[in-house]
């Protein structure tokens, strides 16, 4: 059952924790949902979860759920951790980063502390995390641009942690008000800056990407089991919140080659 519902999952035999109360049970073990959660304590309701996720989307720990019940039927409950590899989103901020050298130093720190946070140990307990980088920093044209080089470098950081793999590299990050590249002077940076201002503040002009963005996201949508869709926005505000978030980042990525050809340019 998915008792009254479950965000991410599709409704199947609903009831509630009062009506399970009713029948006068001393303990339900319930199924469904894959993440734990103990419903009631008298009588016991437990949704145990599931005992290893299968991809990001079934982040954090899982375990069993062992059941003792004594003569006096007294329950009682003990988690066992039973998965050999735990997913996590791992977020870094690299507003602070001034270089390649000091990036390697943050992937190193950040795995490191998800690693410890994971209860992950070499040969037994395998942290697999997709990291995202997110703030605004000079750098963020070239995170934008060798994403390919970065998840080189994260996945070299996760080999020297040890008991982590990178699943996946997500770059959020965002020039600041007047980013600057290393060999560039701000001053010939300034068109890109106007330029990602007046695209993205085009008003009315902007409305046929916003609507081509939206579509694209409803005809995803429709090809998504039930129970997956609102990852895409549960409501119609929701979707075009997302939509705007696309066209900024695809923004961020076409600004940040030509960027890099200025950059070039201004050093050769």
């Amino acid at each position: 059952t998915s008792v009254g519902g479950s965000l991410g999952h599709d409704v199947y035999a609903p009831t509630s924790v009062a009506e399970l109360k009713r029948h006068g049970f001393d303990y339900w073990a319930l199924g469904h949902i894959h993440g734990r959660t103990v419903h009631s304590e008298a009588p016991t309701i437990v949704m145990p979860g599931m005992p290893q996720g299968r991809d990001i989307n079934e982040a954090g720990p899982k375990s069993a759920t062992l059941v003792e019940v004594d003569d006096r039927r007294r329950v009682q409950l003990s988690v066992l951790p039973t998965a050999s590899a735990v997913f996590e989103r791992v977020s870094l901020d690299v507003a602070p980063v001034v270089d390649k050298a000091d990036l390697t130093r943050q992937f190193d720190r950040v795995l490191e502390q998800a690693a410890e946070a994971a209860g992950a140990r070499p040969g037994e307990v395998t942290l697999v995390a997709r990291l995202t980088l997110t703030g605004a920093t000079a750098l963020s044209s070239y995170l934008r641009r060798d994403a390919d080089l970065i998840l080189h470098e994260a996945k070299a950081a996760a080999d020297r942690v040890g008991a982590v793999a990178i699943e996946g590299l997500e770059i959020d990050t965002r020039a600041p008000g007047r980013p600057v590249a290393p060999g560039m002077a701000a001053d010939r940076l300034g068109p890109l800056v106007e330029l990602r201002a007046l695209v993205l503040e085009g008003g009315e002009a902007l409305a046929p990407v916003r609507a081509q963005a939206i579509e694209t996201l409803e005809k995803l949508r429709r090809a998504l089991p039930a129970e997956a869709r609102d990852i895409l926005g549960a409501d119609e505000a929701a979707t075009a919140a997302l939509a705007e978030r696309m066209i900024a980042q695809g923004v961020d990525d076409v600004l940040a080659r030509l960027e890099v050809g200025l950059v070039a340019e201004g050093t050769s």
